[in-house]
């Protein structure tokens, strides 16, 4: 029985393969694939310590994706530790089995509950190492000669990373691990994510932005803070109070993003439940806080803001339509970033999307990629190939559409530019083709 095992009995845990590994650095690495989510429960303060301060990251969060959104898919959590049984990294996936994906790894808290920045929780100082750790046990995973202490199928196909941090410290080097294995690897550019990095004081923040965009936010704050003006701004933390603003704040938001022609957020199946489960988490310790705003005593605004460690993340908003003309959610979003300066957060996060007004709050952009890791068995390949050449099929079908009603337009002199879709499968870089791709499907395959 390994050091470890003998000190953490694996009996209390149910449906965990353990592996000792020995990474280049020379350091001995237990890696655990935990299966049942429960088992994921007594990490939680663990697990919490490696966020690195976001709350999507976190165990509450995260539970409530599985308690929402967890159907289909199978808990495929990696801890590592080391000789010590200390937990210094957690590749924090799951696995859903496609029709033609076969069998993909990918982030818990992905899909309609709009995490960002997700990756590998890591102590700094050991990113190397979990990386190389984990890099062999999921090769190790998909060996025949595969030693088990465990009879679980651990089998993966592709492992799929939708917005992650292009610049992320710790995918990188489990990417350049993978590659250095033979795994395939296939990214594209994202959304990006926009911050904007707060200084001590809201004035000196101000003096950061245009003269126009300035003398509107003072103007709009003046209104905010002038007693009998009729506009009301309040920090909300507390549950009961959550429950009784929630009709609203589904209203808000909904007809603001009808008001747009886009869906909102709770047009999504299972959206509602996700959030109230968050909610239920993240209020009582401060980690989300809903900002509101009335007017005359009637709803106009209301953002929901995640707090980190020190950042505060625009998670989601609203505002009533009819009072566009009086910007509250102009005035209500540069209350909260005032307030995040006062709490002495050093960043505001303004999550993944190129909308246009995320400059004007000269805010940085951080860099985003989908990204798909390919096992290195034949059928897996075959899969990716076939994946590469429905993006070609597709690619040409816009590009044919889009040539064909470029110079044809309404009576206003509008182009039909709505009828190409914004993000296509395209390859990135066009650097691999259709013919090209289905050429990978044999090189350095193993059966």
């Amino acid at each position: 029985m390994p050091l470890w095992a003998s000190r953490y009995d694996p009996n209390l845990w149910t449906g965990i393969c353990l592996r000792p590994l020995v990474t280049q650095s020379c350091l001995t690495m237990y890696v655990q694939r935990i299966c049942q989510i429960s088992d994921l429960t007594p990490l939680a303060h663990q697990w919490n310590g490696l966020t690195h301060g976001n709350p999507m990251r976190g165990h509450e969060w995260l539970r409530a994706w599985w308690d929402t959104f967890g159907q289909g898919y199978e808990p495929y959590v990696l801890t590592v530790r080391n000789d010590g049984g200390e937990l210094i990294g957690i590749a924090p996936w799951c696995r859903q089995r496609r029709p033609l994906g076969g069998r993909v790894l990918q982030f818990l808290g992905g899909g309609d509950a709009c995490s960002d920045h997700l990756s590998l929780l890591v102590r700094t100082s050991m990113t190397d190492a979990v990386a190389t750790a984990i890099a062999n046990w999921l090769g190790a995973a998909n060996s025949p000669s595969d030693d088990r202490l465990s009879s679980q199928d651990d089998r993966w196909d592709q492992i799929e990373w939708i917005g992650v941090d292009r610049e992320d410290v710790p995918l990188r080097q489990l990417a350049v691990q993978l590659a250095a294995r033979g795994h395939l690897q296939h990214d594209r550019d994202a959304p990006s994510c926009w911050v904007v990095r707060l200084p001590d004081t809201w004035d000196d923040f101000l003096h950061r932005l245009s003269k126009n965009h300035r003398k509107k936010l003072r103007r709009a704050l003046a209104q905010l803070d002038m007693p009998g003006d009729g506009w009301n701004a309040e920090r909300i933390q507390d549950l009961e109070e959550w429950q009784r603003r929630w009709p609203d704040l589904c209203r808000l938001h909904q007809r603001r993003r009808h008001s747009l022609g886009e869906q909102g957020l709770f047009d999504r199946p299972h959206f509602e439940g996700f959030l109230q489960r968050v909610a239920q988490s993240l209020l009582p310790s401060g980690q989300l806080a809903l900002y509101w705003l009335t007017f005359q005593g009637r709803p106009a605004a209301f953002e929901l803001q995640l707090q980190g460690t020190d950042t505060m993340y625009a998670y989601q908003s609203g505002m009533e339509p009819e009072l566009a003309n009086e910007s509250p959610g102009t005035m209500l979003f540069a209350h909260t970033i005032r307030d995040a300066t006062r709490r002495g957060m050093r960043y505001f996060d303004l999550l993944r999307g190129d909308e246009s007004y995320k400059q004007r709050w000269m805010a940085d952009r951080v860099d985003c990629r989908e990204q798909r890791i390919v096992a290195r068995h034949v059928s897996a390949r075959i899969r990716h190939g076939l994946w590469l050449a429905g993006g070609q099929l597709k690619r040409r079908f816009w590009n044919r559409v889009s040539k064909r009603y470029s110079h044809q337009s309404d009576d206003t002199g509008t182009v039909h530019s709505a009828l190409v879709p914004v993000h296509m499968d395209g390859l990135v870089d066009g650097r691999t083709r259709g013919a090209g791709a289905l050429r990978l499907l044999s090189q350095g395959a193993t059966s």
